[in-house]
C-alpha cells in the first residue's frame, strides 16, 4: 500500500510528490496526460518566480523532468471511481487498482469553452482564458472578453489597463457580475459594452482578426487581436466521493493543509476552493499538503 497517491500531473500534483518523496514517503502520480493540464496551453508564463519567460509547455516539461529525478512514478492512467476504505483509499482505473493510505486529487479545472467556430483553431494565437496570463501580449492592442459574470467582467477591467480597447460580450442586457465590478468597468473609458450579443464566430486564420456577432436582427464584425473567454470553469471531476464537502462552485472545500472533510483525503491547485487560481499558488500546495499529511 502506497503512503500517498496523487490523481493529477499539473503543477499541484506534482509538487505534493516531490515534497512526499523528500518527507520520506512512498508515492505515485495517476496522470491522464500533458495534453489535460492547463499550463500546457498557455503560451508564455511570465509570472512564475525564476523563468522571465517560458511557454506553458516547457514549464510543465521541467515540472515532470524534476518529479522523474526523484525516482517517482508517473503512471499514464485516468481514474474512473474512489473507494474510501478503513486502511485508506482504494482508486480504480478501468484496468488496475491502487490502494493507499493518503490520497490526493489534483485533477485542476478546465475553462468552459465558447463552442464556436475558430476557437480551438485559435487557441494560443490569440484565443485565451486568462487575462493575467496572457494579457500582456495584447498591449497597446484591441481584444474582446466574452462572459457576464465576475471573470469576465474583472479581466477586462484588468485589460483595460494596457490595451487600446476592451470589447465586454454578454448575452443578455444584464450582467450576472457583482454590482462594484461592473460600476468599475463602466468607469473606464476603453472598455465598451455588448450586450443581447452571441458570438458566432472567432475570425482569422493564422491569429485572431475579430468576432462575428449577432444582436438583435443584426450580425456584424468586431474587429480584435485577441479573445479572452470567460463563461465559467468547471473542476475536473470525473468521479464521486460520497460526503465530500463541495462548494456552491463545484471546488473542493479545505483547510488550510489541503485536507477536506474525509480523513486521509486533500485537495490541491485549482480544483480546491480558493481566491487566487494560479501556477505559482498551485505548486506552493505541495508543500501545505504533506505538511498536512504528517500533522495526522
Amino acid at each position: 500500500m502506497l503512503d500517498v497517491l496523487i490523481i493529477g500531473g499539473g503543477p499541484a500534483g506534482l509538487s505534493s510528490a516531490v515534497y512526499a518523496k523528500r518527507a520520506g514517503l512512498s508515492v505515485t502520480v495517476l496522470d491522464k496526460g500533458a495534453s489535460e493540464c492547463q499550463i500546457t496551453k498557455a503560451t508564455e508564463v511570465e509570472n512564475y518566480l525564476g523563468f522571465k519567460s517560458i511557454s506553458g509547455i516547457d514549464l510543465h516539461a521541467q515540472f515532470v523532468e524534476h518529479a522523474k529525478s526523484q525516482e517517482i512514478p508517473i503512471i499514464k492512467k485516468s481514474v474512473v471511481s474512489v473507494e474510501k476504505t478503513e486502511e485508506g483509499f482504494k482508486v480504480f482505473t478501468k484496468k488496475d487498482e491502487f490502494e493507499c493510505k493518503h490520497l490526493i486529487l489534483a485533477m485542476g479545472r478546465s475553462h468552459k469553452h465558447l463552442g464556436v467556430e475558430g476557437e480551438d483553431r485559435l487557441a494560443g494565437a490569440g484565443v485565451s482564458y486568462c487575462a493575467t496570463c496572457d494579457g500582456f501580449f495584447f498591449r497597446s492592442k484591441m481584444v474582446s472578453v466574452i462572459g457576464g459574470g465576475d471573470s469576465a467582467v474583472s479581466q477586462a477591467i484588468y485589460l483595460s489597463a494596457f490595451c487600446e480597447k476592451v470589447y465586454l460580450i454578454h448575452r443578455r442586457d444584464e450582467f450576472r457580475a457583482a454590482n462594484y465590478l461592473v460600476e468599475r468597468a463602466r468607469e473606464k473609458n476603453n472598455i465598451e459594452f455588448v450586450l443581447n450579443a452571441t458570438v458566432n464566430e472567432i475570425l482569422g486564420d493564422n491569429c485572431v482578426a475579430g468576432v462575428s456577432i449577432t444582436q438583435g436582427e443584426e450580425t456584424r464584425t468586431i474587429a480584435c487581436d485577441g479573445v479572452f473567454g470567460a463563461v465559467g470553469e468547471k473542476p475536473n471531476m470525473s468521479f464521486v466521493i460520497d460526503g465530500l464537502n463541495i462548494s456552491p462552485q463545484g471546488q473542493i472545500i479545505t483547510d488550510k493543509y489541503c485536507r477536506t472533510n474525509i480523513n486521509g483525503l486533500y485537495a490541491v491547485g485549482d480544483i480546491r476552493d480558493r481566491d487566487v487560481y494560479q501556477i505559482i499558488t498551485a505548486v506552493a500546495d505541495g508543500a501545505l499538503v504533506v505538511e498536512g499529511i504528517l500533522k495526522e
